[in-house]
């Protein structure tokens, strides 16, 4: 075992030494306030103990990694997008992208004068994306492109705090405040307002929705708040659905146990916000001080790298960067994992924000958070999941499908699904998600 070592420091030798611990500028944490007077004995581990994280990626690197406007990549395949904005009732504004025609001719096929009559197809992303993750075309063509060639309307949504959506009516952006949410706020708020939105535009009295990930998750949100948007939804698709959770393999279940020292550090730290721009100098440095100086337990920072193992992101470097600036491009807030975690360690329960026994007291009048009532959801759903996935495993699949009213097929992948990725980029994605969603999408809408 490495001998952990001992030094006596006043307060303004250790100020010196070690300053402050910052991200992108923004202090994360004061370690002075870590120490109560300039005498204390601070303890050390010894290099032999200390965590072998790497160097950070260069600012150039990551600016080259970076990946392009949505915009950019629907110009880039020959299409383009329309912007809209939109406030939602508690302050957010949103902005949400339409796929237009790669052929303008195709528009004309559906139209009447100024009305159309193509069908409409609300996308909305997973956790910490944007309407990007449906542009992404490395296989050849994205689902939205996809959909939008076989004569369908192509809506994608933002959620507040990703790239597009980061401002508000009287909250100052990038603030513990404004990222002071989780996916409850997003299906309270911004996918109602979305779905307005789509439907005053196109003229329409319902819309298609399909969710990945989280994008599920927060329509099965919305319906439980505002059941009578049901009515208004066609058709419900969802790719790798989260709802329960409390027997998912991903490697992020290894912090579940530490949730309570989680939300405590994430105020303590003010880490309210997760953006990838900064993650891997997170990873690569901030993580190890934090680990270093003890301001987050042993136990959390074990399973944090064995987690970082895990998914092969122990030292992120540039090969590993492809990968993230491709899927996980924009920001999201630390409170939506913390929401996530608690879904996993809750045994077949799809609850509301777990604020404590006496903040939920506060909040929603009891000393547990509500469950969300999924009897709420009026509309046919088709779940898509992979034989191989990680997240949403087959026994909470099962929870799931019980507690849908109107739950009308479950479509297994293969094993080469294992990520949410995998149903939206994936090199089996077009045969076995995009052709068998079309086919769904022209029943329901009685397309040939």
């Amino acid at each position: 075992m490495a001998e952990t070592l001992s030094i006596t420091l006043s307060l303004e030798r250790l100020s010196n030494r070690i300053g402050k611990c910052q991200v992108n500028g923004e202090i994360l944490v004061d370690i002075e306030q870590l120490i109560e007077d300039g005498n204390l004995t601070v303890p050390l581990a010894n290099h032999a103990a200390i965590p072998n994280v790497g160097p950070a990626p260069d600012e150039e690197t990551i600016r080259k990694k970076a990946p392009p406007h949505a915009e950019e990549l629907a110009r880039a395949a020959g299409y383009s997008l329309e912007s809209h904005t939109i406030t939602t009732a508690d302050g957010y504004h949103l902005v949400i992208h339409r796929l237009l025609a790669q052929q303008p001719e195709l528009d004309n096929l559906f139209r009447d004068g100024n009305q159309t009559h193509k069908p409409v197809v609300l996308l909305q992303h997973g956790i910490a994306q944007s309407s990007s993750e449906w542009l992404i075309n490395e296989s050849g063509k994205s689902l939205a492109m996809f959909l939008v060639d076989n004569g369908y309307d192509v809506w994608l949504g933002n959620s507040r705090g990703n790239k597009y959506s980061n401002s508000h009516l009287t909250i100052r952006g990038n603030t513990m405040e404004y990222y002071n949410f989780t996916f409850h706020e997003v299906g309270q708020y911004d996918i109602p307002a979305t779905i307005d939105l789509v439907l005053k535009v196109t003229e329409q009295p319902q819309l298609n929705y399909i969710g990945c990930s989280i994008g599920a998750t927060v329509f099965f949100v919305a319906m439980s708040a505002h059941p009578e948007y049901a009515s208004r939804v066609r058709f419900m698709g969802a790719l790798s659905p989260l709802a329960f959770l409390s027997h998912t393999q991903t490697p992020i279940k290894l912090l579940a146990p530490h949730i309570a020292e989680i939300k405590d550090a994430s105020i303590k730290l003010q880490v309210m916000r997760i953006n990838p721009e900064t993650l891997p100098n997170m990873i690569n440095t901030q993580l190890g001080k934090l680990c270093f100086w003890r301001q987050l337990s042993r136990s959390l920072c074990n399973s944090i790298y064995k987690m970082l193992d895990e998914f092969g992101l122990r030292k992120i470097e540039e090969e590993h960067l492809d990968n993230l600036w491709k899927y996980i491009p924009t920001t999201t807030s630390s409170k939506t994992f913390i929401h996530l975690l608690q879904l996993m360690t809750n045994e077949e329960l799809f609850e509301e924000y777990d604020f404590g026994p006496d903040g939920n007291a506060k909040r929603y009048g009891s000393g547990v958070p509500p469950e969300y009532d999924l009897n709420n959801v009026n509309t046919p759903v088709v779940i898509f999941t992979g034989k191989g996935e990680m997240f949403s495993t087959s026994q909470d699949i099962e929870v799931l499908k019980r507690a849908l009213p109107f739950m009308v097929r479950h479509m297994e992948a293969d094993s080469s699904f294992k990520v949410h990725t995998d149903f939206t980029h994936g090199a089996n994605a077009y045969e076995q998600i995009f052709k068998p969603i079309l086919f769904i999408l022209n029943f329901y809408n009685k397309q040939t």
